[in-house]
């Protein structure tokens, strides 16, 4: 689950316009000894345009595999990095509001069954 909580622009001259941020999300597995610890990698662009008073919410699903080695103990940890963004204002932020699955109340919405191509 991201946020953008202060607006989301650039200035040009005296105008606000669109902006666009590329993040990266890596799903890892703790203290994993084995060839690559990493279970999955997505990117997302967000692009508009927010005034300051405005915010935006959004949840980024991930698909990943298991390996066959993962048991009840096996711990994950959720990495994330902004790649690229032309965003101005010193004000603007992202945050990282959640982590996990089964965060919606109408449960139907947990689903990430048919989300993703692969």
């Amino acid at each position: 689950m991201l946020e953008l909580d202060r607006g989301f622009y650039r200035i040009i001259g005296s105008k606000h316009v669109p902006a666009f941020l590329t993040y990266e999300i890596t799903v890892k597995k703790r203290n994993y000894s084995g060839v690559s610890p990493v279970f999955a990698t997505a990117r997302g662009t967000i692009q508009g345009l927010l005034r300051s008073t405005n915010g935006y919410k959004w949840a980024h699903a991930i698909r990943y595999g298991v390996s066959g080695v993962e048991d009840g103990n096996t711990e994950v940890e959720v990495r994330f990095r902004i790649i690229d963004s032309d965003s101005s204002g010193g004000s603007q932020r992202i945050i990282v509001r959640g982590v996990g699955y089964e965060h919606f109340r109408d449960d139907s919405e947990n689903s990430t069954q048919g989300l993703s191509e692969s």
